[in-house]
């Protein structure tokens, strides 16, 4: 055995070198899993609450725009296509890149006012299901009535 002038041999080293070789950390340990399992599914988590998110808040304004648009149209000077007209609008100046296949009616049966707003939300992941958003709103027509005689 040579010594390596600090007391200690080539043997004496090599029996504390020798049983570290080739062994992992144990805080290495799982991290194959964590990068293929978790990973991936904390993102599509994260994505589908994104999503649903992005839904919501289309669905309400448009269910907002539908009531502006049941109020414009039941007004004394106003007409259903009118109240129609001011739905689109704001539909499409608000949500319009959050909603695809945007489509709107409306209905009166001569008392009422009824507009009905469907879209789809636009997809986060291609992957994902087609979320279809509805709302409508009524509003009684507005009527001037004399009251004297």
């Amino acid at each position: 055995m040579t010594s390596t002038g600090v007391g200690n041999t080539d043997a004496d080293f090599d029996e504390l070198v020798a049983p570290r070789r080739g062994r992992r950390f144990r805080g290495d340990r799982g991290n194959a899993i964590v990068s293929i399992v978790v990973l991936p599914t904390l993102l599509i988590t994260m994505m589908l609450v994104v999503q649903f998110a992005l839904a919501l808040h289309a669905r309400q304004v448009m269910a907002g725009a539908a009531q502006d648009g049941a109020a414009t149209g039941a007004a004394v000077d106003s007409s259903p296509a009118g109240g129609l007209a001011v739905t689109d609008h704001l539909v499409n100046s608000t949500v319009g890149g959050l909603v695809t296949s945007y489509s709107s009616s409306v209905s009166s049966n001569g008392a009422d006012i009824t507009i009905a707003v469907r879209a789809n939300a636009t997809k986060v992941f291609p992957l994902f299901p087609t979320i279809t958003l509805t709302a409508s709103s009524s509003a009684t027509i507005e009527q001037f009535r004399s009251q004297g005689p």
